[in-house]
């Protein structure tokens, strides 16, 4: 499946958000295709949890199923400013083609661990729904 060029893409936020589970947040994709593998550079446009630094995405394809990861170039936690001095915890995408709507449909996830933001150690996790679209 040749899914090069751009997409736009809207990630739901899930359970583990509490309060904010349900809020969506936008983001633009361009993507380079090598065989079943791709690169690409997602940027988060608008909606909940904004990153303003791009994210590096590196995955494959196999048939109508994808896989992806997704690590942003500086660490956003919501509420807090965005921290510049270091990489953003690396994401876990799966999903698929659906033909009948067009689309990519899935689930994501970070990578199990933490992260360090101003001198604190937070261990956290994350999760929810998202949909992809050929612009």
């Amino acid at each position: 499946m040749n899914i090069e060029g751009k997409w736009q893409g809207v990630i739901t936020y899930g359970e583990s958000y509490g309060d904010d589970k349900d809020k969506t947040l936008y983001f633009e994709i361009e993507i380079e295709q090598y065989g079943l593998a791709f690169d690409a550079i997602a940027i988060d446009i608008s909606g909940f949890g904004v990153n303003s630094a791009p994210a590096d995405v590196h995955g494959e394809i196999i048939g109508n199923q994808i896989t992806f990861t997704k690590k942003y170039r500086a660490l956003g936690i919501i509420g807090l400013p965005i921290d510049h001095s270091q990489p953003g915890r690396e994401i876990q995408y799966q999903g698929k083609f659906d033909n009948s709507v067009g689309h990519f449909t899935g689930k994501w996830k970070f990578k199990p661990g933490g992260f360090t933001y101003a001198g604190n150690y937070y261990e956290t996790c994350g999760e929810g729904q998202w949909v992809l679209n050929r612009v």
